[in-house]
Parts: C-alpha cells; structure tokens; sequence
C-alpha cells in the first residue's frame, strides 16, 4: 500500500471512541496512486476521544520509516528522532 500511496495524515484517537468501544482507533487520511518520494513526510497527530480534535502530541515522520520496514509496529506514539535510539537499541 505504501508504494503507491502518499499517507498524508494519521490521526490516532485511541479506545474509547464509542462507548463500547475496546479497540484502538484512528483515521489514515491518503492519496491513492501517489509514489511517494523518499523525503515523503506523514503528518502524526495523538489525541484522545474527550479532547479531539485538539492535539496531545502531534509531529512529521518520513513515510518510508513504515514502508521500509514492512513486518514492523507502526509506531504513531514515537516521532522519527526518537525511533533512532530504538534501532541502535536492536528492537529493529
């Protein structure tokens, strides 16, 4: 999907969003037949169901972090400076 598609938003609002609602939800904003470039850049915004839309954390991560590492945990909590440490770390 990330080859031919630019993922220009993600939205993570976490559980709760219904009331019976266990799963975590969020919304992928994307622009299908797009070959994104390697300095494509996907904007992360952290909120929560009570407070949206208002951000609790939001920042840019470079698209071919995910596309690169297919088997890997789209992680939407860490920005791209931070997933440094963490492959240094041998968790990637």
């Amino acid at each position: 999907m990330l080859a031919n598609t630019h993922l220009e938003k993600v939205i993570d609002i976490g559980p709760g969003v219904f009331q019976t609602a266990k799963n975590e939800t969020m919304i992928f904003i994307v622009h299908n037949g797009v070959h994104p470039t390697t300095d494509e850049t996907t904007h992360v915004i952290l909120t929560e169901a009570k407070t949206f839309p208002r951000p609790s954390k939001e920042f840019l991560i470079k698209q071919n972090t995910w596309a690169d590492n297919p088997n890997a945990t789209w992680l939407v909590k860490v920005a791209e400076n931070d997933l440094v440490v963490w492959w240094r770390g041998g968790l990637w």
